[in-house]
């Protein structure tokens, strides 16, 4: 599964790096929680069940990357809120 992220990555960043350095930031991150759980379930998990896993750890790493977005949208906003109020002083 690792192999086959990395050509994909690769491959959409020879194409749009702009677009890849984004989508091998989400796959690291969805890759690793997948392995983690799948290392948790001890049973041996079909494909089915490991697509779906997969699927959820990138819809999870999208949230926390949008929530990190937010916050740090939101932190330069009023921290450029205060430095107008300070000059304009």
């Amino acid at each position: 599964m690792f192999v086959t992220l990395v050509c994909v990555v690769l491959g959409v960043y020879s194409i749009a790096p702009g677009l890849g350095i984004p989508l091998g930031v989400i796959a690291l991150i969805a890759w690793a929680r997948t392995v983690s759980i799948l290392r948790e379930e001890k049973d041996g998990t079909d494909g089915a069940n490991m697509v779906l896993v997969f699927l959820r750890s990138v819809g999870f790493a999208i949230t926390v990357l949008v929530m990190v977005a937010v916050g740090t949208f939101a932190a330069f906003f009023i921290i450029c809120l205060g430095a107008l109020g300070a000059m304009s002083r």
